[in-house]
């Protein structure tokens, strides 16, 4: 079945952007026929974007200790008590948008979800483009993506 993915980010935040930069990659790349690409600027979008039958994979930056750069696959279930927290503007993250899809719509949000993350500095607002660490994790994301839809 054609996977959805949702990107999150803001242009305008520097780092933030990095879900933004691998849908932009994703989009020159083989993807399975059907696969779904969507952009969005928060993560409250996804409350409606879960609701689907097709497996989603969330491309996002997450703020947590470790190596700027590195990409992270996140077990969507577990993402709530992780150390790596998504980066939001305005109040709600990845988690609390997946709890909120899963009570509004039980029977019809996805089964199966992924989140693919990249670690950045927490953003700096009115800032575009991506710091060169980041930049340089765009490709491995994209083929950890790739890596989630071949297992959906």
């Amino acid at each position: 079945m054609p996977a959805r993915i949702v990107a999150l980010g803001q242009r305008a935040a520097g780092d933030d952007a990095v879900g933004l930069a691998v849908l932009d990659a994703l989009r020159r790349a083989a993807l399975p026929p059907g696969t779904e690409l969507v952009e969005a600027a928060e993560a409250t979008a996804l409350v409606d974007l879960l609701v689907t039958d097709r497996p989603v994979v969330v491309v996002d930056a997450v703020v947590g200790p470790g190596r700027i750069g590195e990409v992270l696959a996140l077990d969507a279930g577990a993402l709530a008590t992780s150390t790596d927290r998504p980066v939001s503007t305005h109040g709600v993250d990845v988690a609390q948008a997946l709890a909120l899809a899963r009570v509004l719509s039980p029977e019809t949000a996805a089964r199966s979800i992924a989140i693919v993350a990249v670690r950045i500095a927490p953003p700096a607002r009115f800032t575009h483009g991506l710091s060169d660490a980041v930049a340089a994790a765009v490709p491995r994301a994209v083929s950890t993506v790739l890596a989630c839809l071949g297992g959906a």
